[in-house]
């Protein structure tokens, strides 16, 4: 009997969950089945199945945990919750591009502006396109404050302005911030530019033509004049930016593309009858068949899609259709129906989609042989053992030793892995000392990188020789190897160079080049301006130094409102740790009303609105 067998042979007949463990005890594959039993036997009979991690199953098995479920529609959930939070290696991973610029509006808001956001949450507002040009998201931007009158200030701004600013002067906004503007007017306001973004062209002429008449029939020809560019607005720009479909439909079409282990997903959105949009996904399967790489796609990216399109058109028939629809479509607004058609209109937009995919792939694959190329070009001039494409870089933040933190950034493959960010409040030095802080927070985060079993190719610290020297004791007390450490001193301004150093004169001093110094190398490397390894390495020193100045101000923010409520009359230390326990953090205290704030024992209500109003202040 082989050592799979034995592991795998003790499966139960029923639906469920199967999670594949290796020597380490780390989950690597999470599977779900209608039999455990049978599905197993398939793993320890491989006759047909060519993935990846299968082939090597005798040598990287080592434990499987079996959770039965009811029905194959709970191990579809469960399965789909498992992966979201353990991440196996050798399950599909979805890179969607919702790190695209997008267009936000809020309607949870009294008066909601439009801005431009780069990455989305699910916090409930409304998000427009991706688009995937800046430029071209900030064009849409810049025509809707033109011609729509919507506030477009921060809300720090609407909450202190005194007066109209020079925009309602020009008739672009309503001024809602110090004007007694109706809410009904400002929401409908909203309504055009909701439908504008939303591209439904008939039903917002349809609006605004007889509006535009009416206020000319009322001699208000400035007003007319407002709606007639509304209404040029919309018949210029909407004509360009979306194609027409005859049927008034609702559709999500999902395009498919293939090479090997890598895969592109191509989704368009049709809405109203237009294609109003396009999203594409990046993912990587590790040889797993096409039906099932498209099932996980259904079920990673339509589990947090809020609300449903009516249908999903599909590049390949699945057997459980049904059970997806009802697996997202639980808990949403509506249904969604999941079809495979073969011929007539549907079939064409899945034809669109798929060379869309295509399209997507191929630009994915292009820079991803761009990025590889650099990488391999800084290993080369770095003298660095192995190619660098994990990243990571610490820096500190301090002013005068106090609210001292420090941050770590992850860039995978020159991208930015933001879901890698780790940060630390500096708990050992008092004293003003970037060495110490530097070995606390790089031993800190190297030992849970140990834990996790992923440790960076490449570690850069901001600074020279001493911090480059901090982060090599670092690794030598842990007990690290292989991991490359650089650091990355910034250019100096100097009166005057030797003749052997390199120096750039400008208006009369000399501005030396940004150094990488390398352990146990006496002189740095000075990387050729304007070069990609070199703005690589700049963007992942200045991301860290920004994310840990991000960090320490919102530290010393925190620390100054803590102490600041001792100021206030009648708030000592018994009060302070009565409002701080009751509400749980200083975040949430400062969310809260006078009335809550009121409500607590030994808080009378005018002491309750002092609090209020110094939070409202201090905010």
């Amino acid at each position: 009997m082989s050592s799979v067998e034995k592991i795998l042979g003790g499966a139960p007949e029923s639906p469920g969950v199967y999670l594949m463990k290796d020597h380490r005890g780390a989950v690597f594959y999470i599977g779900k089945a209608k039999n455990l039993h049978k599905r197993m036997l398939q793993y320890i009979h491989p006759h047909s199945d060519n993935r990846f991690f299968v082939q090597i199953l005798h040598r990287i098995l080592v434990g499987v945990e079996f959770i039965v479920t009811s029905t194959e529609k709970e191990a579809l959930i469960l399965e789909s919750n498992l992966i979201k939070s353990r991440q196996p290696r050798f399950n599909i991973r979805i890179k969607d591009d919702s790190s695209f610029p997008s267009l936000r509006l809020d309607l949870q808001k009294d008066f909601p502006r439009l801005e431009f956001v780069r990455n989305r949450r699910n916090d409930g507002a409304l998000y427009f396109e991706p688009y995937h040009s800046a430029t071209k998201a900030r064009t849409v931007l810049d025509l809707v404050n033109r011609y729509f009158c919507l506030r477009n200030c921060s809300d720090m701004m609407f909450r202190n302005a005194k007066r109209p600013c020079i925009r309602h002067q020009m008739g672009h906004c309503l001024a809602p911030c110090s004007l007694p503007v109706s809410h009904d007017d400002y929401m409908a306001e909203v309504r055009k530019v909701r439908l504008f973004l939303e591209g439904r062209k008939e039903l917002l002429l349809s609006e605004l033509l007889p509006l535009m008449k009416a206020a000319s029939a009322a001699l208000d020809f400035e007003r007319a004049a407002v709606l007639r560019d509304q209404i040029r607005a919309v018949e210029e720009t909407l004509e360009k930016q979306v194609m027409e479909i005859s049927d008034s439909v609702e559709w999500d079409v999902v395009g498919f593309y293939r090479e090997g282990e890598l895969a592109e997903f191509a989704l368009l959105q049709i809405r109203n009858g237009r294609v109003m949009g396009r999203q594409t996904f990046g993912a990587r399967g590790y040889a797993v068949d096409d039906a099932t790489l498209l099932e996980d796609f259904i079920t990673q990216h339509y589990r947090k899609v809020n609300p449903l399109p009516e249908e999903i058109l599909l590049p390949l028939q699945l057997e459980n259709c049904a059970d997806l629809a009802d697996f997202i479509s639980e808990g949403k607004e509506k249904r969604v129906e999941l079809f495979f058609p073969k011929r007539g209109k549907k079939k064409q937009l899945l034809d669109i989609a798929t060379e869309n995919a295509n399209n997507a792939f191929a630009e994915r694959q292009s820079a991803g042989r761009n990025i590889s190329l650099m990488l391999e070009r800084l290993e080369k001039k770095l003298n660095l053992s192995h190619v660098p494409q994990r990243i990571e870089c610490c820096d500190i933040s301090t002013f005068q030793a106090r609210a001292s933190v420090g941050s770590v950034v992850c860039f995978v493959d020159g991208l930015a892995d933001k879901s890698e960010y780790r940060r630390y409040k500096i708990k050992s030095s008092e004293a003003v000392d970037d060495f110490a802080m530097m070995y606390e927070v790089l031993t800190r985060h190297l030992k849970r990188a140990m834990e996790r079993g992923v440790l960076p190719d490449l570690l850069m610290v901001d600074g020279g020789k001493g911090q480059l020297n901090v982060a090599a004791a670092v690794l030598k007390d842990i007990g690290i190897e292989g991991v490359d450490i650089v650091g990355l001193a910034k250019s100096r301004w100097k009166e005057e160079v030797g003749p052997d150093q390199i120096a750039t004169k400008i208006e009369g001093r000399w501005q030396t080049p940004e150094r990488v110094f390398l352990h146990n190398v006496k002189n740095p490397v000075v990387l050729n301006p304007g070069t990609s390894e070199l703005l690589l390495l700049q963007r992942v020193r200045d991301e860290a130094h920004r994310f840990a100045i991000e960090y320490h101000r919102k530290v010393r923010k925190q620390k100054t409102m803590r102490s600041g409520l001792l100021d206030i009359p009648g708030v000592g230390s018994k009060r302070m740790k009565i409002l701080l326990t009751h509400f749980g953090s200083l975040k949430k205290l400062r969310e809260a009303s006078a009335e809550q704030i009121a409500a607590l024992p030994e808080i009378p209500e005018s002491l309750a609105i002092e609090i209020f109003e110094y939070l409202k202040k201090a905010d």
